[in-house]
């Protein structure tokens, strides 16, 4: 129809660096079609900064992998104790900043 807005799925892994650009399609004789003008680029998927662990000299980052949620944790060299500070931590990940601590969508227990 004629809906203002929508969304179409896809099987394309997301990954930074990916881009959706919208075209102009053309129309060559009954069903066959071509891409045409390029009118609008979006900007390029990137992941995000970088989050403090305040109280310790560490980061961590959310990022995307083939279309999957990943975490990263950054940990400085003079941090030495991080792996017995964090040994019986864990990532979870949340669909919503609104969500309650237990309402995770995944969670990872292994570091390394």
């Amino acid at each position: 129809g004629n809906r203002k807005s929508g969304r179409y799925d896809t099987s394309v892994p997301l990954n930074e660096g990916l881009q959706a650009r919208l075209h102009i399609g053309e129309t060559l004789c009954c069903f066959w079609r071509r891409i045409g003008e390029e009118i609008h680029r979006g900007e390029e998927f990137e992941n995000p900064a970088l989050v403090n662990i305040r109280g310790y000299n560490a980061h961590l980052q959310l990022f995307a992998k083939n279309g999957k949620a990943c975490a990263r944790l950054y940990v400085k060299k003079s941090f030495t104790e991080w792996k017995s500070i964090f040994r019986n931590s864990w990532v979870g990940f949340y669909s919503s900043q609104y969500k309650d601590t237990k309402s995770y969508e995944w969670w990872q227990w292994q570091w390394a």
